[in-house]
């Protein structure tokens, strides 16, 4: 029986979830059910017949996925069968097959956020590309913004970490409001130059307007004055941002 038991995914169509984005479902008594969809928690309740379960979620959202990439796209919803063990849930639509295993009652999995990586600063409608050694990174903790958070990240030598706030007004979220970051020293060079980091954490803690993520793994922060910092995808392979001459230069 489902009623219950707690389950991760152990691949989607064969290919295993990320490291800190992989999903669980819970299914507790009542037909309640909560879930995590590899960024995002939900909660709702849940029916099933012979072969078929149906979960609904209820309630607004009061987070936001704030991962770069594509991420898993996971919903405990479909027809399905539980055989040696495991439970597969098939989805009609597309024909998405997902396998989950039995998770222990105590058992936590990871909820990481990913890091974006600084492509360019946008400045007085003039785009410069980030430049340094190192990267600078930005993260939203768990992954999500959500109305109270940190962000935190590398400045390409120096360690910083920020709270920030994501208020409504009526009822939208418009902005968010980043605390001054807090900047955590390490072994860094004597000839380093830290006009990119500083430059960096001016405007991160200026910032005042919606983060915008894009479906080309793009993410733009942006202060009230116009002022921008662009971030990519890390490319896994390289350890660099995914751009194109393109992509940057609209932002002038």
């Amino acid at each position: 029986m489902i009623e219950s038991t707690r389950w991760r995914v152990r691949a989607i169509d064969g290919k295993a979830p990320g490291t800190g984005s992989v999903p669980t479902v819970e299914f507790g008594s009542e037909g309640q059910v909560a879930w995590y969809d590899g960024c995002l928690r939900h909660s709702g309740t849940y029916r099933f017949t012979e072969y078929e379960l149906v979960a609904s979620r209820r309630g607004p959202m009061e987070e936001e996925c704030m991962k770069p990439g594509t991420r898993v796209n996971f919903h405990p919803s479909g027809n399905y069968r539980t055989q040696d063990g495991l439970l597969e849930v098939l989805y009609e639509d597309d024909g998405t097959k997902t396998i989950l295993e039995p998770l222990a009652k105590d058992a936590e999995l990871s909820r990481e956020g990913t890091p974006w990586e600084l492509a360019a600063f946008v400045e007085q409608g003039v785009t410069t590309r980030a430049a340094g050694e190192a990267p600078i990174t930005l993260t939203f903790d768990r992954g999500t913004l959500r109305r109270e958070g940190a962000i935190y990240g590398s400045t390409g030598c120096n360690d910083y970490r920020a709270a920030y706030e994501y208020p409504t007004a009526r009822n939208t979220f418009e902005r968010i409001v980043v605390a001054d970051p807090v900047s955590y020293p390490r072994e860094c060079p004597d000839t380093r130059d830290l006009s990119d980091e500083n430059r960096f954490l001016e405007i991160l803690g200026d910032l005042g307007e919606h983060p915008a993520t894009s479906g080309n793994g793009q993410l733009t922060l942006e202060t009230k004055d116009g002022r921008k910092l662009v971030f990519r995808q890390r490319n896994k392979e390289k350890g660099t941002p995914r751009e194109s001459a393109g992509d940057i230069r609209k932002h002038r």
